[in-house]
């Protein structure tokens, strides 16, 4: 085999990672994905990775917060949307433009590494910048991860269900 296909990007656009779903990390001041470490329970990991001396001038946490708000700074507001709507497009942002980076490049490297190709169709920008702006509403109708994409692949009755609720 030469070459496959891969679903990196489908969790970014369509909102398929935990932290999309829990309360506590939409409403974090932070990156969701960091604020779900204190579950993973990770923190030890990082002190020993390096020297406590080190940790101090590096002053980890100030440059997470400024390269944070960096990032909140760069999402244009959509008129008309509720602050909840506009959370979770800042979410999905986030997403695509810090997090799905470091996935593309890892894949990348492993799979070059045994040279395999790996072409990633959910990172179609033309897909990206259709479901971009979806209503978080229409992207998580059912209360599961991934509504829109399930309902999307699903049979045409399951299509018709997710135009009736739009």
């Amino acid at each position: 085999i030469k070459m496959v296909l891969s679903g990196e990007g489908a969790d970014e656009i369509f909102g398929g990672y935990l932290w999309f779903h829990d309360a506590e990390a939409v409403a974090a001041d932070t990156f969701p994905w960091l604020a779900m470490r204190a579950a993973w329970d990770i923190t030890a990991a990082d002190r020993t990775l390096l020297e406590p001396d080190l940790l101090r001038r590096l002053d980890l946490p100030a440059y997470t917060r400024a390269r944070y708000r960096e990032a909140i700074a760069e999402v244009q507001p959509v008129e008309g949307e509720s602050a909840y709507e506009r959370r979770m497009r800042e979410i999905g942002y986030l997403n695509l433009t810090r997090f799905l980076p470091m996935l593309l490049d890892r894949k990348d490297r492993l799979s070059m590494a045994v040279g395999l190709e790996v072409r990633v169709p959910f990172c179609d920008h033309r897909l990206v910048e259709y479901v971009f702006n979806t209503p978080w509403s229409m992207k998580s109708f059912d209360g599961r991860e991934k509504s829109l994409l399930r309902a999307a692949a699903a049979d045409q009755g399951a299509a018709h269900t997710v135009a009736d609720r739009g």
